[in-house]
Parts: C-alpha cells; sequence; structure tokens
C-alpha cells in the first residue's frame, strides 16, 4: 500500500505557495518512493503568472502511485452556494483558479494516471494551453469537472487513453481549438464553446492518434464541429453542435440554433454564461454513463436522458453545491467516485 501525502497549495502558511514548488518537491518516481501525492489547492488568492504554474512532465506513477490536482474541500467553484447560479465560465472569485498568460500552457499534467479535478484555469496568451495532457507522458489521465478558458489554442489536449469527464471549454478569442483528443481517448458530458460575438473558426474537437470516443457532448462557434476521422464510429453519439453536420457516431443533435442567447444564457464575450437554457434541444437528448458521469459539472445528477455537454439542465435550476459538493470531493479522495 503506497504512502498518501496530501499537501496544501495556496499562500506562504500552506505547504507550498505556488504550482511551480509543489511540483518541483515530487519525486522522478512515485513508484519507486511507493507514494500518491494528493495537491489541494486553496483559493487564497487567483494562482497567476506568466509561466506554466504546475508542470509534472516526466515523473514515473502507476494506478495506485500517482498524482492528484485538485481543490482543497469547500475552496471549489463547485463548492460555491450560488453554484447553480453563478455564470459558467472562469471566474476566480468563485473557486481555486490557475491563470497564465504564457504562450505554452498553464498546467502540464506529466506521469500515467495523473488527475486534475474540480479547478478553473485560463490560458491568456497568445498559444497558450489551459491543460496540455501531451502524447507519450502517461496513459490514463484524468480531467474531471474542470472550467477552462482560452484565447486562442487549445483548452484542453488529452492523449494515451486518457478521459475528460464534465469539462467546459470557452474559447475567448477568434482562433484556436477546443479539445484536441487522441491516443484511445474519451470524452463524456464536455462542452466547448467559441463566444458568439468572435468570428467563427477552427475545430471543436480535434483527433490525433487512434480511435477515440465521444459522448454527449457539444461543440458550438466552430467552423467544424468535430475532425471527420479518429472516433469510434459507434460507442460516439448522443452530441450537438450548430453544424448540419461533423459529428462523430449516431443520436447526434445537428444545426442547433447558436445566438448570445441561444443555447446558452449569454454566450458574448463581455458575459460569458455558458449555462444552457431549458427551451434547447441540448436538454434530455444526451447519453448518461452512470459509471463515469453520474452527475454534471456541478455534482447535480444527471437524469437517464441527460442535457448534452458539462451542465445538467434541472426543473428548477437549483442544487449542487454545498454540503453535497464537500462530500463529493471527499468520495474522490477515496476512490468511490
Amino acid at each position: 500500500m503506497p504512502t498518501t501525502l496530501t499537501k496544501s497549495v495556496g499562500t506562504a502558511s500552506r505547504d507550498y505557495s505556488t504550482g511551480p514548488l509543489a511540483a518541483a518537491a515530487l519525486p522522478s518516481s512515485l513508484v519507486t518512493a511507493d507514494q500518491k501525492w494528493i495537491f489541494e489547492f486553496y483559493n487564497d488568492s487567483e494562482f497567476t503568472g506568466t509561466g506554466i504554474l504546475f508542470d509534472s512532465s516526466g515523473k514515473t506513477c502507476d494506478a495506485t502511485r500517482n498524482i492528484v490536482l485538485t481543490a482543497a474541500a469547500g475552496q471549489s467553484y463547485k463548492d460555491h452556494a450560488n453554484v447553480r447560479t453563478n455564470p459558467l465560465k472562469y471566474n476566480a472569485s468563485n473557486g481555486v483558479g490557475l491563470r497564465s498568460s504564457t504562450g505554452s500552457w498553464v498546467i502540464r499534467p506529466g506521469g500515467a494516471y495523473t488527475e486534475v479535478r474540480r479547478l478553473q484555469v485560463s490560458a491568456t496568451g497568445a498559444g497558450g494551453i489551459g491543460i496540455n495532457g501531451a502524447v507519450n507522458e502517461g496513459t490514463a489521465r484524468k480531467y474531471i469537472d474542470c472550467i477552462i478558458d482560452s484565447v486562442s489554442h487549445y483548452g484542453l489536449t488529452m492523449y494515451d487513453a486518457a478521459l475528460a469527464v464534465n469539462v467546459h471549454h470557452a474559447a475567448t478569442g477568434t482562433g484556436g481549438n477546443g479539445f484536441q483528443v487522441g491516443g484511445g481517448s474519451t470524452v463524456i458530458g464536455c462542452t466547448t464553446v467559441r463566444c458568439s460575438d468572435q468570428t467563427v473558426s477552427n475545430t471543436g474537437f480535434t483527433t490525433n492518434y487512434g480511435t477515440n470516443i465521444m459522448q454527449s457532448c457539444a461543440a458550438f462557434g466552430y467552423t467544424n464541429a468535430a475532425d471527420a476521422a479518429g472516433w469510434h464510429a459507434t460507442s460516439s453519439k448522443y452530441n450537438a453542435t450548430d453544424k448540419a453536420s461533423g459529428l462523430p457516431g449516431t443520436n447526434n443533435q445537428h444545426s442547433v440554433t447558436y445566438t448570445r442567447t441561444t443555447p446558452f444564457t449569454d454566450a458574448i464575450s463581455t458575459s460569458m454564461n455558458f449555462i444552457p437554457i431549458a427551451s434547447t434541444s441540448l436538454a434530455a437528448n444526451g447519453f448518461r454513463d452512470a459509471t463515469n458521469a453520474p452527475n454534471d459539472i456541478t455534482g447535480t445528477a444527471r437524469t437517464a436522458t441527460p442535457t448534452i455537454g458539462a451542465w445538467e439542465i434541472t426543473a428548477g435550476g437549483g442544487g449542487g453545491g454545498g454540503t453535497g459538493a464537500a462530500m463529493y470531493h471527499h468520495l474522490q479522495m477515496i476512490g468511490a467516485y
């Protein structure tokens, strides 16, 4: 049984005051050290910089001796009392946020089985990537319940049997793609949207290497919803776009109207509230993966026929925060979810 080391990241009163200092503490091989490292970020203030804010590339990990990046209990946007009414966008006032103006990436999660959960990430630099799970740096990495925005490149790149669940990405500029999915990876309940006042361009979900799976995902504001090749033809299903075609698999929703206030609350870049509205074909047309995605990005339970994308529309529009979110975080840490 490996030793689990839980470390806090935040102000000087925490174990580490910055992400780079936290990453520097990792051994080169967690397998040799027989350790699992959990970094819990605190919303003492926004994590900012002009370079990479966490880089664990080159680390040797396995299924039980791995790295987890997450918000501490009560510190995530998910834990905010108004999580179901706050605009769905990056806002460090609502929970842990990491923002960098780098031209490379904000988080580079290296090592097999590394997990990034419950964090907000913003890449404001030209060419910056929110989370860059680069190829050949570790298999089976996970990206769960994250809010990402980027100006001119990818929000998330994921390779080598990676899994992304309930990741919301906003492209705030005219350039760049949404997700790059490669090496037999899977995206479930994810959304990528270019702000409605930006020029339509690029691709929502690109592929690179292997056969990948897209289920219950949404892509809006792109020239192409997804690359034509690189997707599993039958396992990919129940996705949505404003384009007349271009999504892999079956039972997809095409030509969904996209304006400033449809199908999201307010998609203009000065507002950026990507909560989907009820009167849209995103609602009740998704695919529920009870194992990997029983809840949405706020912790709200998915119905048998869920909303497509990261957010689950409910009759009352509420729920998801407070004690229930804290318990959800605890269950993640003990491996129950």
